[in-house]
C-alpha cells in the first residue's frame, strides 16, 4: 500500500541520483526504530466529549430550572421549561377545550333531535298549505290565473316536502350524527397536537446522561421573580456534556479514509507538551448533505487512559496526526534516507521497488507521507 507523495523526491533523485548512487550506502535496517504504526497524514480535528447537547435560545424568552449548574442529569431529565407562563396557559386552554368538546357531544344528539322537530313541523305546516290550495282550487268561481298559481303552488310545497323528508330520513341523521361528531373530535386533536408540540418545545428533558453546564445564566436572573431568567434570542444558555469518553471529529476527507477498514486508522495528538501524545481509535463515518454534495467526517474515540488528560482539551482544535496500524512491528525508514540510494528504480517501480533492490529479505508493508513501514520476510514478526 502506498499512501503518500512521492512526486518531489523522485524528481530529486533524477537531478542527482546516479552520482550519489555510486557514493551512498545502503542503511542498515536494524539501526531504525521499530513501531507497528506509521505516520499518514496530518489533519485539524476537534476533540469533544461522546455526546454534547448545545442550546441556544430561538426568541426573547424566559427559562425557570429545574436544575442546577454542574447537576448529573439522567437521560429524560426534565431540566428546565421555557417560558413556563405561556405553556401553563395553553395547557389551561386545551383542559377547557377537552371539556368543550365532550359538552358539545353530549348535545349533538339532543341538537339533532331539536332540528328533527324544527323539520317535522315545517313539513306538517307546508302539508296543511297543500289542503288548504287543494280546497281553494275545488271552488267552481275561481278564476284561471288564480288556480294556476294555487296549482304551482301546490307543486312547489310538494317538492320542498319531499326535501325536507329527504332531511329526516334515518340514513341523513346517522351522517349529519357521525360528521358532527367527528367534526369536534377532530378539533380536539388539533389542539391537543399543536399543545404537544409546544410542550415538546418547551419542556427541555435530558438527551442522555450528562453534566449540564448552565453557567452563560448567571447573570441572567429576573429581579421581579427568581425563579426565572430572562433569555435573549441567539444567547447560548446551556449545555449537556457526556464526558464518559471523548471524541475528535476530522471534518477533512483524506484519501487514508478511503480503505475499507477504518479500524486500522489510529490517531494521536500532543498534550500540551511534545514529550506526551494523546491516542485514539477510529469509531465512525458521518455523511451529510451539504451544497448539493455529501459532506463527510471521521470520528476517533481517546483511548480510556488518556480520558483525564483529554478532558482540559474539551472544545478545542488540535493537530491531529494520522497513523495506520500495520497489524505487525515494522521498521520505519525516512523515504529521505532511500530516495537517492536507487532513483531509476524509484521512478519506474515506486518505493516498492526500492526496497526490493536495496533489501532483498524484506517487504514493503506501507509508504507513508515520509516514512516507509519495512519487514523482514520470514523473520517471525
Amino acid at each position: 500500500m502506498n499512501i503518500g507523495i512521492n512526486a518531489p523526491i523522485v524528481a530529486l533523485c533524477c537531478l542527482i541520483g546516479l552520482n550519489y548512487n555510486s557514493l551512498a550506502t545502503t542503511p542498515i535496517l536494524s539501526e531504525y526504530s521499530a513501531s507497528n504504526k506509521i505516520w499518514i497524514a496530518a489533519a485539524e480535528g476537534k476533540v469533544s466529549p461522546l455526546e454534547l447537547e448545545t442550546y441556544v435560545s430561538a426568541a426573547d424568552t424566559n427559562i425557570m430550572l429545574k436544575a442546577n449548574d454542574g447537576d448529573m442529569l439522567v437521560k429524560g431529565a426534565h431540566w428546565a421549561t421555557i417560558d413556563p407562563e405561556d405553556l401553563e396557559l395553553k395547557e389551561r386552554s386545551l383542559k377547557l377545550k377537552r371539556k368543550q368538546t365532550n359538552l358539545a357531544l353530549d348535545q349533538v344528539e339532543f341538537k339533532i333531535q331539536e332540528d328533527l322537530k324544527s323539520l317535522n313541523e315545517k313539513i306538517i305546516s307546508l302539508q296543511n298549505k297543500v289542503r288548504q290550495l287543494k280546497r281553494i282550487l275545488a271552488s267552481d268561481n275561481l278564476s284561471k290565473s288564480l288556480k294556476s298559481k294555487c296549482e304551482s303552488t301546490i307543486e312547489l310545497s310538494y317538492e320542498k316536502i319531499k326535501r325536507l323528508e329527504e332531511l329526516i330520513s334515518t340514513e341523513h341523521i346517522e351522517l349529519i350524527e357521525e360528521v358532527e361528531r367527528e367534526d369536534l373530535k377532530i378539533q380536539l386533536l388539533t389542539a391537543e397536537k399543536a399543545y404537544k408540540k409546544q410542550y415538546e418545545k418547551s419542556v427541555l428533558l435530558a438527551p442522555f446522561d450528562g453534566e449540564i453546564n448552565l453557567s452563560n445564566l448567571k447573570e441572567l436572573q429576573r429581579d421581579d421573580d427568581p425563579s426565572l431568567h430572562e433569555l435573549r434570542a441567539g444567547d447560548l444558555y446551556a449545555t449537556i456534556a457526556d464526558d464518559s469518553d471523548y471524541i475528535v471529529t476530522i471534518d477533512k476527507d483524506l484519501p487514508i479514509f478511503s480503505i475499507s477498514d477504518k479500524n486500522k486508522i489510529c490517531i494521536k495528538f500532543e498534550a500540551g507538551t511534545r514529550s506526551k501524545l494523546i491516542e485514539g481509535s477510529y469509531l465512525s463515518e458521518i455523511s451529510k448533505a451539504y451544497n448539493g454534495g455529501i459532506f463527510k467526517s471521521y470520528t476517533f474515540i481517546i483511548d480510556t487512559e488518556f480520558k483525564e488528560l483529554t478532558r482540559s482539551f474539551s472544545g478545542q482544535s488540535r493537530t491531529i496526526l494520522i497513523y495506520y496500524n500495520l497489524g505487525k512491528q515494522c521498521y520505519i525508514v525516512p523515504k529521505s534516507d532511500l530516495a537517492l540510494l536507487a532513483p531509476k528504480i524509484l521512478k519506474s517501480s515506486g518505493w516498492r521497488g526500492v526496497v526490493k533492490k536495496l533489501y532483498p529479505d524484506a517487504a514493503l508493508v506501507l509508504a507513508g507521507s515520509e516514512t516507509l513501514a519495512i519487514s523482514i520476510v520470514n523473520d517471525g514478526n
